[in-house]
């Protein structure tokens, strides 16, 4: 496992942070808030992704668990917040996907009859 470590990157995808936060409160692993602390993450060369909807965590669970106020640190944390698609984006991306699902089925199509032949 440290052979990986050491040789491959990783990206972390953490999803739903939110879903789950109460529990993870309630073990708190020796009073270890700092998510990146608690799960050991500087032992692995990686990016980590946590998602969390707006507005569950309040200001300060943030802050302990999330970024990790007060902490000599080498991570640079950042947050970004996702704003949904507007109804013409919607409209735009289901377009898109109905006309590259459309395309696939004539190609598929052409193939079979090629095969046929």
């Amino acid at each position: 496992m440290d052979a990986i470590r050491e040789k491959v990157s990783f990206v972390f995808i953490m999803d739903g942070f939110d879903e789950i936060f109460d529990k993870y409160n309630e073990n708190d692993n020796n009073n270890e808030k700092y998510f990146y602390n608690r799960f050991n993450l500087n032992q692995w060369n990686a990016n980590i992704i946590v998602t969390c909807r707006s507005k569950v965590l309040n200001d300060d669970d943030i802050n302990t668990t999330l970024i990790g106020v007060n902490k000599n640190q080498s991570t640079v944390t950042s947050m970004m917040y996702l704003w949904p698609f507007t109804k013409q984006q919607m409209h735009d991306y289901i377009d898109k996907f109905a006309t590259m699902k459309s395309k696939k089925k004539i190609i598929v199509g052409q193939q079979n009859n090629m095969r046929r032949h």
